[in-house]
């Protein structure tokens, strides 16, 4: 029976990956963790966090626009409490993914 090639296989063939991983597990890194790390090392993260960045400057501007096309103060309320909502969930995602970087980079206290 034949089996897919798994690309995990050969990436951690690759010796600074291997590397790497090799040093996280040192430092007391969780899977989850080395996972997260691995995946910053990619030019798919790059393009990602500039994307989550630009969906946080955009969300910035929601109001700016509501209050100039004259939008009722109710609804610039409501506005801000969904932007607020939103930034601190892009937040979180970027706070997980750089506190798994150090984890996986900062020697142990």
């Amino acid at each position: 029976m034949k089996t897919a090639i798994r690309p995990d296989f050969y990436f951690k063939q690759m010796p600074s990956i291997q590397d790497a991983d090799n040093e996280a597990i040192k430092r007391g890194a969780s899977e989850e963790e080395r996972q997260i790390f691995a995946m910053t090392q990619t030019a798919g993260w790059r393009v990602l966090s500039e994307f989550i960045e630009q969906l946080y400057k955009d969300l910035g501007e929601v109001n700016k626009t509501a209050i100039a096309n004259g939008a009722t103060l109710e609804e610039i309320g409501r506005n801000t409490v969904v932007v607020s909502l939103t930034q601190e969930i892009l937040d979180k995602v970027l706070n997980k993914v750089s506190d798994s970087v150090e984890a996986c980079t900062q020697d142990e206290q």
